[in-house]
């Protein structure tokens, strides 16, 4: 926001929602509903952008080669083999952690993790990876896989 002025300037860097919150907020202090709706809508936008899978991209840059696809792929079924390890150690409780499946959670990201990397590999982008989720949930819907 610049300064002295009411005008957002939006460059190509992220979008400061907090920022953004906040202006909004202030907003929605004069009992405006659509600001406090506004609120809620960009607190769920940042929640989001702050949990999305990201891909990692440090050990593959500009390696968008058959091999390099093929070494992402490999290493992908190594995370499913540790969380394999990991919800077999829950299932037979021979840990004794206070909550074991958290390390099976974390496992399972990791799996989520090397697939988006996988794809980013593959040559989509943010924006081509959202598209795709959102076929496969159409698909899945479709299908009758979710309870509604």
């Amino acid at each position: 926001m610049s300064r002295g002025t009411n005008r957002l300037e939006i460059t190509d860097k992220q979008l400061e929602l907090d920022t953004v919150i906040g202006m909004v907020a202030k907003l929605s202090a004069n009992g405006s509903e659509i600001a406090r709706l506004m609120i809620g809508c960009l607190s769920e936008l940042k929640d989001r952008r702050e949990s999305d899978l990201i891909p990692v991209t440090k050990f593959t840059q500009g390696m968008h080669t058959l091999n390099a696809i093929s070494k992402q792929f490999a290493h992908v079924k190594s995370e499913v083999d540790e969380a394999q390890h990991e919800i077999n150690s829950l299932l037979a409780c021979r840990r004794f952690y206070s909550r074991p499946e958290y390390l099976a959670a974390l496992e399972l990201i990791d799996i989520q993790t090397s697939c988006e990397s996988l794809l980013h590999l593959l040559g989509y982008q943010e924006h081509g990876r959202r598209e795709l989720r959102k076929q496969v949930i159409a698909k899945n819907a479709e299908r009758g896989y979710y309870d509604e």
